[in-house]
């Protein structure tokens, strides 16, 4: 290794300073380029909801107050007593993604800056409103519901989400609000959730060559 050849390694440059009268407003406002950039942000500001202290406390309430531990279609399934268990709160007719695109969809549409935290702070405060649908299950059902297996009927939702629909209904897209008339029908005509889903199921196989054993009954 070769050193430079410094005969004074004194940093004999003059010292400039700087005089700043106003300190420059930061931002967090973000521009959105395309549709990709879209669903990141939507992701990003559910990131943010789900994280806050004001939506962990919104969920206790829910669970202390409302007595959201029990599942909705399995009532033997509880975590009130057994904290092992783990009862889930769902949205409903519109997921937390849904509720985020349609809050981000007014502020564009109004034109307003992007702030992902100010965005994400008026999602909390709709739940605190109690504007939007919720209901508790048991992670089995939970999946099942999100894999399109288990139908839930509006009218067992806790939560007005009919006051949400009213205030923002021309930032729901097309398709959203094709699906939300889907499932009210679907509400109507169900009396009882359908948990066929769920029942015990045999299945036996054939096997070419192979001969299950069978039953020998013996003459008395």
């Amino acid at each position: 290794m070769r050193l430079p050849k410094i005969d004074n390694y004194e940093n004999k440059n003059k010292i400039e300073y700087v005089k700043i009268n106003e300190l420059p407003t930061l931002t967090r406002n973000v521009i959105i380029m395309n549709e990709k950039d879209k669903i990141k942000l939507i992701k990003t500001i559910e990131r943010i909801v789900r994280s806050s202290i004001e939506y962990k406390q919104y969920v206790q309430y829910l669970r202390d107050e409302i007595d959201m531990t029990l599942c909705s279609f399995f009532n033997n399934i509880s975590n009130k007593d057994n904290k092992r268990v783990s009862i889930e709160i769902h949205h409903e007719p519109f997921t937390l993604f849904d509720l985020t695109q349609i809050v981000l969809e007014k502020w564009i549409n109004e034109e307003k800056d992007i702030n992902p935290l100010l965005i994400a702070e008026e999602i909390v405060l709709l739940h605190y409103k109690n504007t939007v649908g919720l209901i508790p299950l048991c992670i089995t059902v939970h999946k099942l519901v999100h894999n399109g297996k288990i139908f839930i009927p509006l009218q067992n939702l806790f939560g007005n989400f009919v006051s949400f629909i009213e205030e923002y209904e021309k930032f729901i897209s097309k398709d959203l609000l094709s699906l939300l008339e889907e499932k009210f029908r679907i509400s109507k005509e169900l009396a009882e959730p359908d948990m066929s889903v769920l029942e015990k199921k045999y299945i036996y196989l054939e096997i070419k060559g192979f001969t299950f054993p069978q039953i020998i009954e013996e003459n008395v």
